[in-house]
């Protein structure tokens, strides 16, 4: 299955990026990004039924810096030494290709491992 994923993903002219999520400790305001990644992976409300991952550009520090979002609440950010491959691979026509939640036992955090697809 994974040659005929690997060919398809040629043919349509697909370019990928996997990503470990950065920023999963802080704060969204009162709410934690590590309650929303365990709420995830636990598959809790408001993530029972779908999850649907975006991302949108904004400032940090006066740079830039892409938020990754589940169901619209922010849990990390893409990583700073991988922004210049996301903008140029970055077009409006993407897919989440996978997504894992890792971590959350023996007192670790959780984390995100993230596999897009965008189309040239």
């Amino acid at each position: 299955m994974t040659f005929i994923k690997n060919i398809i993903k040629t043919v349509m002219g697909y370019k990928e990026i996997e990503f470990n999520v950065a920023g999963v400790t802080f704060k969204n305001g009162r709410k934690t990004r590590q309650a929303i990644l365990r709420a995830i992976k636990y598959k809790d409300a408001p993530f029972d039924s779908e999850v649907k991952i975006t991302f949108a550009k904004y400032e940090y520090e006066n740079g830039p810096a892409i938020g990754v979002y589940a169901n619209g609440q922010q849990i990390g950010n893409v990583p700073q030494k991988q922004l210049d491959e996301f903008f140029t691979k970055w077009t409006s026509d993407y897919l989440i290709e996978s997504y894992k939640i890792v971590g959350g036992y023996n007192d670790t955090n959780y984390g995100c491992i993230i596999k897009v697809l965008f189309n040239k």
